[in-house]
């Protein structure tokens, strides 16, 4: 279980990284300067994220990768004609002990302030 938060007053883009503060940390595996959440056990998981679009008037999308593979996209903002809008998702994976989990920024911008967070639902 995790729950890692970001407050830079910036835009920013590609990999999500430089996660400033992890709350609700147990069973380890979360790595807050690269992003990375290495699974410690096999299971279902759910993970929520919690965001907002950037200054930039475009699409804003975050994928969700494992071991560098797109799994899925977990949130998108299609308003082009709006700044910061608020985004939010929650998700389920089914992973193995060692995947190796991030996000990334694939179109547009967030802003940064940013949650994400995820908790083991069932054992395999």
């Amino acid at each position: 279980m995790f729950s890692a938060w970001m407050r830079r007053a910036e835009d920013f883009k590609d990999w999500i990284t430089g996660f400033e503060v992890l709350t609700e940390y147990r069973g380890g595996g979360f790595e807050k300067s690269s992003g990375t959440y290495t699974v410690p056990e096999d299971g279902v998981y759910v993970f929520g994220l919690k965001a907002q679009s950037g200054s930039q008037l475009a699409w804003s999308r975050i994928d969700f990768y494992k071991n560098n593979a797109l799994v899925t996209t977990a949130v998108y903002d299609g308003n082009d004609k709006d700044n910061y809008n608020n985004l939010g998702s929650t998700w389920t994976a089914t992973l193995k002990k060692g995947d190796k989990l991030r996000l990334k920024v694939t179109r547009g911008t967030v802003y940064g302030y940013l949650r994400w967070w995820g908790v083991r639902i069932f054992a395999n």
